[in-house]
Order: structure tokens, then sequence, then C-alpha cells
């Protein structure tokens, strides 16, 4: 099972996320549900390397975290807009996909 939980800040902008797992839907490397799982967290981070005045850090030595450091409030649209992004994604996979992606969402 994938296991994701995301940590927003009081304005909804991700400070936090962490995926942990594999979803077991099929074989590692075939997995389609990875592979969603998989976009969504790579594309979260490229958008978050194309923005100024941010600072975070990147791991997917096991498994896939990103930690928000620090962030200028002209930059928090964006951010409250890609982590929206990916909360989308992630619950459209998760709620129909019970058995093999959990997520969870808390506040700072």
């Amino acid at each position: 099972m994938i296991k994701i939980v995301l940590k927003v800040d009081g304005y909804n902008i991700l400070k936090n996320l962490v995926i942990i797992g594999h979803s077991g839907f099929a074989t590692k490397g075939d997995d389609p549900l990875c592979a969603g799982v998989s976009i969504l967290a790579y594309s979260m981070l490229s958008a978050l390397k194309n923005i100024p005045d941010i600072d975070y850090i990147f791991s997917d030595d096991e498994d896939f975290s990103i930690k928000l450091i620090s962030y200028t409030d002209k930059v928090s649209s964006e951010l409250r807009g890609i982590t929206i992004f990916f909360v989308c994604g992630i619950k459209i996979l998760s709620d129909n996909f019970k058995k093999h992606i959990t997520f969870k969402i808390e506040g700072v």
C-alpha cells in the first residue's frame, strides 16, 4: 500500500509531503497506480523548482519527501495552486483505489 501524508500550513500550502510504499496493484515497474502517484509527486517537485524565493529539501532515497522550509508572500498563490492540484490528483487515486493508496492531510 502507498501511504501519503501531506502537511499544510495555515494557508493550505505544502509544508511537508511524505510518500512511502508500493500499491501492490501490479508488479513494480508495471504498476499504473504507482506511476500515477509518482507523476503527481514529481510534477509538484518540478513546479517547485521553477518558483523563485522558496527554500525546500527533497529526498527520494527510500521514500519520496519534500519539506518546504520557507517562502515569500509573493509566491504563496503559486504554492497554494500547486498544493491544490496535487491534492485533487491524489484524492482521485486514493478515493478510487482505497485498498492500495491512503492519503492523509494534516494541518501544521
